[in-house]
């Protein structure tokens, strides 16, 4: 990569829990890049790893390719990316697929907004790797990157130093209570079959994660378990006023639902959207923009021009059903939505399709799964319809509702 690239980086060893380790690198406009990173160990992982890959691609897939002799904990990529383990790699990984990750190149302003985003989520970074594209540089096909972790990040080395690694991929891969970072057993603490309790939230608003883990004794493994948590918004900012007029210029979204009320701006929406940005919420249903949490996602594939951005919740709150709101704005359009299972479906599962159209949706159904019900909504004026996709495996009943309206977040 020699004189085709500027290396940004950074390294602390601030972060008392992860080793968190950003990886940025440019993508090609014209066609698919494979990126691969070799993991070197420099000295003993003893927290867990985190590695978190982006590129400044917009137009074309890049792929990733990782090669570790160590555990990782999780991979975060954002972006239409892929991510696979090299055929070489000694250890495995979970790849987890994060669609509000920014790609600053270690330059820009996306690279502050990149950080930060990490940062709340797992704490202090404790390295950043970001080459700039230079102007005017040929596309390569392949970019290596050779990462090193463990030990004390700012350590100085001798030249030729090796580190002798353990015999299992344990290192750098667990994070769970009450385990030992290296089992060989059955770990002390950790129930034989049984889930350990659930962490605490790494975050107590905004999105957090917690963790659980177990000792399989039918593979002589252990099996490990995450779940976000505490998906309330933090409280807002309060903005000050004399007059609606100020809230309606300073909101940066739906800014003609504000008023100014005791010298501040509030959503004039009522109780059941938040106060400081006007998204909706019901129960423990909040609506963001983008969050990782969504269920529901564009298909990285399709060509449709719409850019408007995600507007999501997801809960796990109701005993009974298992209720998916799709609400779809468009003008005589054809909507496709595949159903891909994501665990054992153990509740009765019902769709709710939502149109905001002045002529015609056409819904069409792809599900390797029953669905109880498929409920259509909308204009009681337009005509909907919904048909199963021919390579549906499942069939299933649709029932127009007319009092199921379309509605703004």
């Amino acid at each position: 990569m020699n004189n085709i690239y500027d290396l940004y980086s950074c390294t602390t060893n601030d972060n008392p829990k992860y080793e968190v380790h950003v990886v940025s690198l440019p993508g090609s406009f014209y066609k698919k890049n494979t990126n691969e990173i070799s993991i070197v160990p420099r000295g003993p992982v003893v927290k867990p790893i985190i590695l978190v890959l982006t590129t400044n691609s917009p137009y074309t897939t890049q792929s990733w390719k990782i090669e570790t002799p160590v555990g990782i904990n999780k991979v975060l990529f954002g972006g239409s990316s892929t991510v696979e383990n090299k055929s070489s790699s000694k250890c495995d990984f979970r790849v987890f697929h994060k669609v509000n990750l920014k790609n600053g190149d270690g330059s820009d302003q996306k690279t502050s907004e990149l950080l930060r985003s990490v940062y709340d989520d797992y704490g202090p970074i404790t390295s950043v790797t970001a080459y700039q594209f230079y102007r005017g540089a040929s596309d390569l096909s392949v970019l290596k990157i050779i990462l090193s972790v463990g030990g004390n990040p700012l350590q100085v080395l001798p030249h030729g130093y090796t580190y002798k690694l353990s015999s299992n991929c344990t290192e750098g891969m667990l994070d769970c209570p009450l385990m030992n970072p290296q089992p060989t057993a059955i770990s002390s603490g950790v129930q034989t079959d049984s889930w350990t309790q659930w962490s605490s939230c790494t975050k107590t608003c905004d999105i957090g994660t917690q963790s659980r883990c177990r000792y399989n004794n039918t593979n002589q493994n252990i099996e490990y378990e995450e779940q976000y948590c505490n998906t309330q918004y933090c409280p807002g900012v309060d903005l000050s006023c004399n007059t609606t007029y100020d809230c309606h210029r300073q909101q940066p979204r739906g800014s003609l639902s504000f008023e100014c009320k005791n010298k501040v701006c509030r959503c004039s929406l009522g109780d059941e959207y938040n106060k400081y940005n006007c998204f909706g919420k019901v129960g423990n249903c909040v609506i963001r923009e983008e969050p990782q949490t969504a269920l529901g996602y564009k298909d990285p594939s399709d060509a449709y021009s719409n850019h408007n951005q995600l507007q999501s919740c997801t809960t796990n709150d109701n005993s009974i059903y298992e209720l998916h709101v799709i609400r779809i704005f468009g003008i005589d359009e054809v909507y496709e939505v595949s159903v891909k299972p994501r665990g054992p479906v153990s509740k009765p599962i019902i769709l709710v399709l939502i149109s905001y159209s002045g002529s015609s949706v056409h819904w069409r159904l792809d599900t390797p799964v029953g669905l109880y019900k498929v409920l259509i909504g909308g204009f009681r004026s337009i005509n909907k319809t919904v048909e199963k996709n021919s390579s549906s495996k499942c069939s299933f009943e649709a029932t127009q509702r007319f009092d199921i309206g379309y509605f703004f977040v």
